[in-house]
């Protein structure tokens, strides 16, 4: 991944140190296998299908919105309703 190559990549098991440790030497992390596949295609899929039904961009006429949502950014909201994998995300206990 561009841009990421500093970050340290961890494993769901790892020593919690190991993160915090990382978080403050690189601001971030990447936990392998952190989604199990059917997680990861279930949610991918979800926002795949929404994305294609959705101008980028900001729905509000508002110059400031505008501005912050900027014009090549698509906005997801309530994806809950759509796939229980974005629950089981949530409710992880890492």
């Amino acid at each position: 991944m561009r841009g990421y190559s500093n970050l340290v990549t961890s494993h769901r098991h790892a020593d919690p140190t190991d993160w915090i440790n990382a978080i403050i030497t690189g601001g971030a992390f990447f936990i392998e296998d952190f989604l199990s596949d059917a997680a990861l295609a279930g949610i991918s899929e979800t926002i795949k299908a929404r994305a294609s039904k959705h101008l980028s961009g900001s729905s509000d006429q508002s110059t400031f919105w505008q501005g912050f949502h900027g014009d090549r950014t698509t906005r997801f909201t309530g994806l809950g309703r759509n796939t229980e994998y974005f629950f089981d995300l949530l409710e992880d206990p890492l």
